[in-house]
């Protein structure tokens, strides 16, 4: 995308290692904060709800999961 857009020369004279201002480009940490915000109330959610969680109700929670990521087109 940025040979297409012509921003690769711009990142090649950068005085920095070139091969990681490519690689991380398309990080985005505010994604990852997501995540870790969406484990954390799993997690809590998981405690209050005072059963145990078995591999089935895992597995139907992931079914779940993709089927609402796949819906959204991420």
């Amino acid at each position: 995308e940025d040979v297409w857009q012509g921003s690769l020369d711009y990142t090649l004279l950068k005085p920095v290692d070139s091969q990681v201002l490519v690689s991380i480009g398309q990080v985005r940490v505010w994604r990852l904060v997501d995540v870790a915000l969406g484990l954390g109330l799993l997690g809590i959610a998981i405690v209050q709800l005072g059963t145990r969680v078995g591999p089935i109700d895992a597995a139907a929670f992931a079914v779940a999961l993709l089927a609402c990521h796949s819906r959204r087109g991420l």
